[in-house]
């Protein structure tokens, strides 16, 4: 049985090809292909193409409507808009490169020879407590934090245990307010704007580097996590402009339809 294609629109010949078994009717589908090829141009294609077009700028304006957002980003044309695409390229880069300096240092914990050791006399010593309530996982956390006081400066070892933080303070004598039942004990600590690496006492380790460098990474890392999301979120509004300066025309906001 010969099927006449002449007498099928284009849509249907598109139609009709999506879904004939090319094996089991391989006359048929040949016929089919070259009824498609002498469309090629003709008005109807151009008709249809136009459809589709308006069709995927519909479905595109009826998702930002429903949404409520709609990423903007630039257009670059493969000729003319070199210098453009260039500077887009250079910003981007450059906007890239200053985060990660400003990040990579935060996963970097100075070597205990990088930091300045002070040797002072010690004021006052505190074992502070600080509770900490996590509502996501309904659990209570509870953080010892260790403050020498050398007047006017004071130090901190965060987030110890709270046995070594009552430890180093009863081994720390102080001297509160002069008074002369007490003297005041000379120390070194190892610190860096006051965050404390590591504490001597009588040429003895009492808070050792290599204790506290976990610490010191988990406090710098902990604050800066969310601004990964800052970069992310560049990322995000930037890709279709970034990826435009490189290969003009992949993302357009809306495809023209000529008439």
């Amino acid at each position: 049985m010969t099927i006449d294609y002449s007498k099928y629109s284009l849509e249907e010949l598109l139609d009709v090809k999506e879904n004939i078994n090319a094996a089991k009717y391989p006359r048929r589908y040949q016929d089919l292909l070259t009824e498609i090829d002498n469309r090629a141009n003709s008005p109807e294609e151009q008709l249809l193409e136009q459809k589709q077009v308006q069709s995927e700028n519909e479905l595109e304006d009826a998702y930002n409507s429903n949404y409520g957002y709609r990423l903007e980003y630039f257009e670059f044309e493969a000729r003319g808009d070199e210098y453009k695409r260039a500077l887009f390229l250079l910003a981007f880069l450059l906007i890239n490169i200053v985060f990660l300096c400003w990040a990579v240092p935060q996963y970097h914990v100075a070597p205990l020879s990088d930091v300045h050791e002070f040797r002072t006399l010690v004021d006052k010593v505190k074992c502070k407590t600080e509770t900490v309530y996590d509502e996501e996982l309904d659990k209570t956390t509870r953080y010892y934090d260790l403050y020498l006081q050398s007047y006017p400066e004071t130090f901190a070892a965060l987030g110890i245990s709270r046995a070594l933080c009552q430890k180093i303070a009863k081994t720390i004598s102080v001297s509160i307010n002069g008074a002369e039942a007490q003297e005041q004990t000379e120390i070194s600590l190892w610190h860096e704007q006051g965050l404390v690496y590591q504490i001597a006492h009588k040429n003895r380790i009492v808070l050792p580097y290599t204790y506290m460098k976990s610490k010191i990474y988990n406090l710098q890392t902990a604050s800066f996590k969310m601004n990964w999301f800052l970069l992310i979120g560049i990322w995000i509004i930037c890709f279709p402009s970034f990826i435009n300066a490189i290969f003009p025309g992949t993302f357009v906001k809306n495809k023209s339809i000529n008439v």
